[in-house]
């Protein structure tokens, strides 16, 4: 051709980048539109929430006890807290997967607890948690509640856990001491001797809670009483022409039984004292006016109207503490003789010394008088049931509403001992204890029992 080479168009799709390059308008159209339909980068993919549940229990005597609640904690890429139900089971829901951290305080009787767990997307993961038991000691001395001494090698410490019937037990050495080792926690305690007899003690009702060592603790016993008893004060004589005798307390030798007075409030002028006394020089006396010997009260101090000599003319109450404890259903009674119109009572008490019920007698009909211008005597038998296992009842007379106090006497005093097969002890208190607890000096408190109990 005229003037060089015949020249063709070029193949763009042909052509590599970089060459021949920009392309022609029609072939960025397409790339543009190309660019367009692909949208815009696609964000990463966010994994669905998992949960974490479990159980929260402590081994407890070697069976597991469910632990209600307490307060877990989860730490890790998220955290949270909850609290386990009665069931002792916790859960955490809607939680991030992930690696966490569990954590336990530790609580009353346990230790702390801290353990890994991890989260999965879109599931349920189980940890279940199991916390120890913290251990402690129990150090003490096993006295007679009655006369003090000690049980040297005689008394047996049993301590039930509660809900378990596993029990840890351990001797008093010749010094009537003896020293437990056992895992924090709630506990009845049973005291016998070596003969498997049941030995009670007495106080508030409470459950014993052993968190932290304890030492110095005094265990005032006694056995149950084996016999009833009978008690007619003729011993001792009192000679002819001693009309009455001040022996305070009055200690009866045969049963060891102890009668003392019951004081007035704090501040009176004058305190009680017991004694025997004639029934013929009484001003309680009922005819015949004979020489029987009654057990009376009489007043001594400044506030006084005689000293031995009133012993028969006063009208105080009078506690009886018994030797050993008496089981429920034991019938307490005595023969009381005062005024006609007044009425006889006896005071049932609980372990710690409080009224739990109380029996009335009148002491009418009329008698008679043994002196003219004395008052006109009654005398009847008040009798009563024990309701809880005790070692003390209190005798009193009180006279009509409005009236002076009367001067009573009694007489024939008896213990008809329940059958133990019929004696329900469970819940009853077993155990009074004070000493240290961690250094600090402890409250009274009482061991409880957890199920029925008897002697032997």
């Amino acid at each position: 051709m005229p003037g060089g080479p015949r020249r063709y168009p070029r193949d763009i799709t042909s052509r590599t980048p970089g060459r021949g390059w920009p392309p022609s308008g029609l072939a960025l159209l397409g790339l543009l539109v190309c660019s367009c339909s692909s949208g815009e980068p696609t964000a990463p993919q966010v994994e669905p929430p998992g949960n974490l549940t479990g159980t929260l229990s402590a081994d407890w005597w070697g069976a597991p006890e469910v632990l209600a609640a307490v307060e877990v904690r989860l730490s890790g890429a998220s955290s949270a807290t909850t609290t386990s139900d009665a069931d002792g089971v916790y859960r955490f829901d809607h939680i991030a997967p992930g690696a966490y951290t569990l954590v336990v305080e530790g609580g009353r009787f346990h230790t702390g607890l801290t353990v890994p767990a991890s989260i999965a997307a879109n599931a349920t993961d189980t940890v279940d948690l199991v916390l120890s038991r913290g251990s402690t000691r129990l150090e003490g001395s096993a006295l007679n509640r009655f006369d003090g001494s000690v049980y040297p090698g005689m008394v047996v410490i049993a301590l039930e856990p509660e809900g378990r019937d596993t029990v840890a037990s351990a001797p008093t050495d010749s010094l009537g001491r003896f020293v437990v080792t056992l895992p924090m926690g709630r506990y009845a305690a049973r005291f016998s001797d070596t003969t498997g007899r049941r030995l009670y003690d007495f106080g508030a009702d409470s459950a014993l809670e052993l968190t932290e060592p304890i030492s110095g603790l005094v265990v005032r016993l006694l056995p149950m009483m084996e016999r009833g008893l009978s008690i007619d004060f003729e011993s001792p004589d009192l000679a002819q022409g001693e009309w009455n005798r001040t022996i305070s307390p009055f200690a009866h030798i045969e049963t060891g039984t102890r009668f003392s007075p019951v004081q007035p409030p704090s501040g009176a002028s004058y305190t009680l004292v017991t004694g025997l006394v004639i029934n013929a020089f009484t001003s309680a006396c009922v005819p015949p006016a004979d020489r029987d010997q009654k057990l009376a009260t009489g007043v001594s101090g400044s506030g006084a109207s005689g000293s031995s000599s009133s012993v028969g003319f006063s009208a105080g109450a009078i506690r009886a503490d018994f030797q050993g404890w008496l089981p429920v259903g034991t019938i307490v009674q005595a023969e009381l003789q005062s005024g006609a119109t007044a009425t006889g009572r006896i005071h049932l008490l609980d372990a710690a010394g409080n009224e739990v019920a109380m029996v009335t007698e009148s002491l009418g009909p009329p008698i008679g008088t043994c002196v003219e211008g004395r008052m006109d005597a009654g005398r009847t038998v008040v009798s009563g049931t024990v309701g809880v296992p005790t070692s003390s009842v209190i005798f009193d007379v009180v006279p009509p509403t409005g009236s002076p106090g009367l001067v009573w006497v009694m007489d024939d005093v008896v213990v008809r001992l329940a059958s133990p097969a019929v004696a329900p002890y469970a819940g009853k208190n077993l155990l009074s204890r004070s000493g240290s607890v961690g250094g600090v000096r402890a409250e009274t408190t009482t061991i409880r029992a957890s199920e029925a109990i008897t002697p032997g």
